[in-house]
């Protein structure tokens, strides 16, 4: 036996026909021919069609637990014997993918859930698609910073404002308490405290903050509001 196309075939004298190189997808029209020991010889025609009907496979993929307020980003991976010509994703609303498979948001993303399809195609045109769930929570407390007085001061003045901020992305009460923390006080709007008048002692004030999502954090501060004149012993 013989064959025409001896660069990606060979046909061995008992007509076994293979490939020696690998074969991309398309049609291959071969002319095969056979003599016998006379030297008589015949030729016939057929023709190999190479077709890729592998859908991708994933092997970097899976659900995400996202923190609200950050931006979001995650790199997918799949392979295929005829590359990955591109990736994309259902929901392009809220998030964007390329076609190196970097999924990434494009909006504010709220507390909630988020279903996403996520497909692969490779050179061909097959496809293959997977689930996965971003779930956007809250679970970052409020930041309280106390401004003044520093810790640990001393002052004659019993009107000393006491200064402080808060942030957070759902922020919704804010509260005191002092010395004894036996009474909560709200405070309205997260305000500074500047109209208490404080007795002669040392005062320990804690500031509370929630959010929406029920994040509590605290922060204190320790000062002493000192009246009395020293005196002389000898």
């Amino acid at each position: 036996f013989s064959i025409n196309d001896t660069t990606k075939f060979t046909i061995n004298c008992t007509g076994y026909l293979a490939n020696n190189t690998a074969l991309l997808n398309g049609k291959y029209w071969l002319n095969v021919t056979i003599n016998d020991s006379a030297s008589n010889n015949h030729s016939d025609s057929l023709w190999i069609n190479i077709s890729d009907t592998i859908p991708p496979s994933f092997t970097v993929i899976a659900n995400q637990t996202h923190e609200y307020g950050e931006n979001f980003s995650y790199q997918i991976t799949a392979i295929d014997s005829n590359n990955i010509s591109c990736y994309t994703v259902n929901d392009s609303a809220n998030f964007d993918m390329n076609c190196t498979g970097y999924l990434q948001n494009i909006t504010y993303l709220n507390v909630s859930f988020y279903w996403l399809n996520i497909t692969s195609n490779d050179t061909i045109g097959n496809k293959n698609s997977s689930i996965i769930v971003i779930n956007v929570s809250d679970t970052t407390s409020a930041a309280i910073n106390i401004t003044y007085p520093i810790n640990n001061t001393y002052t004659t003045d019993t009107n000393i404002a006491v200064n402080y901020t808060v942030s957070d992305l759902n922020l919704e009460a804010c509260w005191y308490s002092n010395d004894t923390m036996n009474v909560n006080v709200t405070s309205g709007n997260c305000t500074n405290l500047t109209s208490i008048t404080w007795t002669e002692a040392e005062h320990n004030i804690t500031f509370w903050a929630n959010d929406t999502y029920g994040n509590l954090n605290s922060s204190d501060v320790l000062f002493t509001v000192d009246l009395t004149s020293p005196i002389f012993t000898n």
